[in-house]
């Protein structure tokens, strides 16, 4: 198992960095891979952990994805000098399969400034968060003169995230795995840094989802 976790931690590391703003080096991902072990040790106690939750919960019959309408009232209200439009939202249920989706904008017009939020719930579609999800395992960090990106836990319990953020495009981007089952997206387009969207995501109520 630790040479496929390897493996994995070496193509997220590229990923992660192809996907960047054409960082121009790649440096970390000998970082990443010198560490390798450390960080094997700490995804397969991700996975051992997020196997246990997901048991507990079939348990229970908790194997549906919240409705999108009870997901949605996690959605920030609104939000200070922005106008919120109405949220959206779906579920969609198949046999093996369970996944809902809501989404919010918020909008300053006189600064052109938009605050996207989305939140997902994989209950029963596990091998999709999956695949997004362990980036705290990862420790990664990369800066360069156009912004960064690198993964952050925070200090709720089962919470980790990914920041980005590029001075050129002036966007800022969070996500947040949350309970080994949700995934939470926040989006500004016209940004200084990641702090206000985060600040965002502090006065979400985190805990209680990493709960469920």
């Amino acid at each position: 198992m630790y040479k496929y976790i390897s493996i994995f931690l070496l193509f997220s590391t590229i990923f992660f960095i192809s996907c960047g703003e054409k960082y121009e080096e790649l440096k970390n991902v000998a970082e990443v891979i010198k560490n390798a072990p450390e960080a094997v040790d700490d995804m397969t106690k991700s996975i051992d952990n997020a196997d246990k939750k997901r048991e507990e919960r079939r348990k229970k019959g908790d194997t549906l994805a919240l409705h999108f309408s009870e997901l949605q009232k996690f959605l920030p209200e609104s939000l200070s000098g922005f106008k919120s439009e109405e949220p959206s939202g779906q579920t969609t249920n198949i046999t093996g399969f369970s996944m809902s989706q809501v989404e919010r904008t918020y909008v300053d017009e006189a600064n052109d400034r938009h605050i996207h939020i989305t939140l997902m719930d994989y209950n029963e579609a596990y091998a999709l968060f999956a695949g997004v999800a362990y980036w705290g395992a990862l420790g990664l960090s990369q800066e360069t003169s156009d912004g960064f990106q690198k993964s952050f836990k925070s200090d709720i319990v089962d919470v980790t995230g990914l920041e980005e953020y590029s001075k050129s495009g002036k966007s800022a981007k969070i996500n947040y795995a949350i309970g080994y089952r949700f995934i939470l997206t926040i989006e500004d387009n016209n940004a200084t840094g990641t702090e206000f969207i985060k600040d965002i995501a502090n006065k979400m109520d985190l805990k209680k989802l990493a709960n469920l």
